[in-house]
Formats: structure tokens, C-alpha cells, sequence
């Protein structure tokens, strides 16, 4: 089990996969793909820029081959509506054509 700090203000359990407020204590819970996106994320926020194809292998593994854009665009889509609607609006932002990068301000521990 991990529990990842994020920003000092949330937690993320991997176990649970329930990401926390510590301030309000308030908590949700994120779908199976979009957790996988989020664990990803976290464990490779350090890099420049997390490619799609990286991040649709992580995802969908051999079927990876048969996946549209259009599906990793609506993962991405749901998973930063949950994060904004969370206090995490600019976690991540789309580098177009290209995949995606965590914001370099995010404190990840």
C-alpha cells in the first residue's frame, strides 16, 4: 500500500484508490481507468512529458494496439473533471499532440 501526498493538501490511497482533502476530510472515489491514469501520473510525474502511447500501453496493455485517441482523450477528460471538482483543477495539462505533463508546481511525496 501507497499513500501519495499530493500538494500537502490531498492524499491518495492506492489501496482503496480514495483520494482525500486532509483539510476537509471530504474523500472520492475514481473509476478503475482512471486510477490507473492517476497511479500513473503520479509515478511518472517527474518526467518532461508522459506520452500517449505510454500512457495508452499503461492502460490498455496488448489491446493498446486497437485503441483510439478518442478513448485515452475521454479518460483524461474524466479524470480532470474529478480532479477539478476536487481542488486539483491544474494538475495536469494536454500537450497537444503529444500526451500530457503534471504541473511542475505539484508537490508529489
Amino acid at each position: 500500500m501507497t499513500i501519495y501526498l499530493i500538494n500537502s493538501t490531498h492524499t491518495y490511497n492506492d489501496k482503496t484508490n480514495e483520494l482525500k482533502n486532509i483539510k476537509t476530510g471530504k474523500m472520492i472515489k475514481i473509476a478503475a481507468m482512471r486510477i490507473k491514469c492517476l497511479e500513473y501520473m503520479l509515478n511518472h510525474a517527474q518526467q518532461e512529458i508522459i506520452y500517449k502511447k505510454q500512457l495508452t500501453n499503461e492502460l490498455w496493455g496488448e489491446r493498446s494496439q486497437f485503441i483510439s485517441d478518442a478513448n485515452l482523450t475521454q479518460i483524461l477528460y474524466l479524470l480532470r473533471r474529478d480532479l477539478k471538482g476536487f481542488g486539483l483543477s491544474q494538475f495536469f495539462s494536454t500537450v497537444p499532440r503529444t500526451g500530457i505533463k503534471v504541473d511542475a508546481n505539484i508537490i508529489i511525496s
